[in-house]
C-alpha cells in the first residue's frame, strides 16, 4: 500500500503538472467560502468555485486530476462525493500517473489508514513521539473579492500549500517564504515569519519520520477528508457523499472495502433535532461512546470526544447529527495526526483530501 506523500493539491498550482480532465465531474454547484475572498464577515454560501477553474456554479464542470507534490495549493473547493469519486478514477484509463485498472487500486484514504500512519509516525520508526510541526501555510485573498468568473486571473482561492511549516531562523539553509513560492497576483501571505520547505533542515520535522521519506501535512496544511461516516440517515449522507454511502437507494451501513461505517446512537443522535452546538456536542458524545472500532487513531487516543482530549492536544470531535463524515489532521490554524472532527461533507474552504494506492 501506498500513502501520498503530500495531500492532495491542484495541479498548476505551483507547479509544473499540465491539468488535464478527469471522468469525473463536480456534483456541487455551492460552496462554503473564506469571509475575505467572499467579501464578508462571516464565512458563507456561494457560488461552486476553485483555485483552477475560477467560479462555475452549475456548469458541468469536470475535475482535474490531483497532484501530490510539495509547494503545491492544496485542493480545496470539492465535497466528500466528488473526492471520493476522483480517488476512484485515479486509475481510469488516460489518467496523469501511469496507473492502470489491472495493476492499480486507487481509493480515498479511510479512518484505518489515518490511523496506521498516525502510528507508525508515532513509533520509533516515526517521530519517536515527537510532534510533528504543522504546516501554518496559508494564503488569502488580499482584501478583496473575486472579480472573475473563469480562470486563475484575479483572486484565487488557494488557502493552503502542501509540505511547508515553520520555525526559527536558521543562517545554515535558504529560507523559504510564501511570497517565494506563490505565482498569482493580488495575494498575501496571512502567516508571518519564516516558512519552510520539505525537504530543508527546518522543514523536515514536518515529515512523519523527521526527515524527506516520510509523509507530509498529516499536521495542518488544511483537514483532509477520509472514506468514513455515521450512517444515521442524515441527508448530507445522500447529497454530499452519495457514491461513497448508498447503493442505488439504499444507505451503506457496514464496512466496505473502500469506506468504514460507524454505527450512531439513535436516541441522542436524532437527526429530527435542531443543529445546534448543545445536541451536536450531545451527539458527538454518544456516537463516540457507541463506537468500539480500533485501529482509526480515535477512541484510543481520545478521552471524551467532544473537545481537544486527543494525545498532543489534538482536536476530538465526533461525528453526528449534520456533520456524520470526518475529517482528520487539523489546519494550518494548529492541531496535528490525532485530530479528528465532524464534517458535512459540503465543499469547503479548508478541507482537502488524501489518496491510497495498492498495486495489483
Amino acid at each position: 500500500m501506498y500513502v501520498a506523500k503530500f495531500e492532495a493539491g491542484f495541479p498548476e498550482g505551483n507547479n509544473d503538472t499540465t491539468s488535464k480532465k478527469s471522468s469525473q465531474i463536480y456534483t456541487q454547484s455551492v460552496a462554503y467560502v473564506g469571509a475575505t475572498e467572499a467579501g464578508m464577515t462571516d464565512i458563507s454560501v456561494q457560488t461552486a468555485r476553485n483555485w483552477l477553474d475560477g467560479i462555475y456554479g452549475e456548469t458541468e464542470m469536470k475535475i482535474s486530476y490531483p497532484v501530490f507534490q510539495p509547494l503545491t495549493y492544496s485542493m480545496n473547493y470539492i465535497n466528500i462525493n466528488d473526492i471520493y469519486n476522483i480517488c476512484r478514477a485515479m486509475n481510469e484509463k488516460g489518467n496523469i500517473y501511469g496507473f492502470t485498472i489491472s495493476t492499480s487500486d486507487t481509493h480515498l484514504m479511510k479512518n484505518s489508514e489515518w490511523g496506521m500512519v498516525s502510528y507508525l509516525s508515532y513509533s520509533k520508526y516515526g517521530t519517536n513521539g515527537q510532534k510533528i510541526a504543522t504546516n501554518n501555510a496559508n494564503l488569502n485573498s488580499g482584501g478583496s473579492t473575486r472579480t472573475v468568473s473563469t480562470g486563475k486571473n484575479g483572486v484565487d482561492s488557494a488557502y493552503g500549500i502542501t509540505g511547508m511549516t515553520d520555525g526559527t531562523t536558521n543562517g545554515e539553509e535558504t529560507v523559504v517564504k510564501i511570497e517565494e513560492i506563490r505565482t498569482l497576483r493580488g495575494n498575501t501571505p496571512t502567516a508571518t515569519g519564516r516558512m519552510y520547505a520539505w525537504n530543508q533542515k527546518e522543514g523536515v520535522v514536518a515529515s512523519s519520520t523527521r526527515n524527506v521519506t516520510g509523509v507530509y501535512d498529516l499536521s495542518g496544511g488544511i483537514w483532509e477528508r477520509t472514506a468514513s461516516y455515521v450512517a444515521n440517515n442524515h441527508n448530507n449522507l445522500l447529497i454530499n457523499g452519495k457514491s461513497m454511502t448508498y447503493e442505488k437507494d439504499i444507505l451503506k451501513t457496514i464496512s466496505t472495502k473502500y469506506s468504514m461505517v460507524y454505527a450512531h446512537d439513535s436516541s441522542i443522535d436524532d437527526i429530527t433535532k435542531p443543529i445546534t452546538d448543545e445536541n451536536l456536542n450531545a451527539a458527538s458524545k454518544a456516537n463516540y461512546q457507541k463506537n468500539n472500532i480500533f485501529g482509526d487513531a480515535i477512541k484510543e487516543t481520545s478521552i471524551l470526544g467532544t473537545s481537544t482530549n486527543s494525545w498532543e492536544d489534538d482536536y476530538s470531535i465526533f461525528s453526528g447529527l449534520n456533520s456524520i463524515f470526518f475529517s482528520r489532521g487539523g489546519s494550518f490554524g494548529g492541531k496535528g495526526r490525532f485530530s479528528f472532527n465532524g464534517d458535512s461533507g459540503d465543499s469547503y474552504f479548508v478541507i482537502d483530501f488524501r489518496a491510497i494506492v495498492i498495486p495489483i
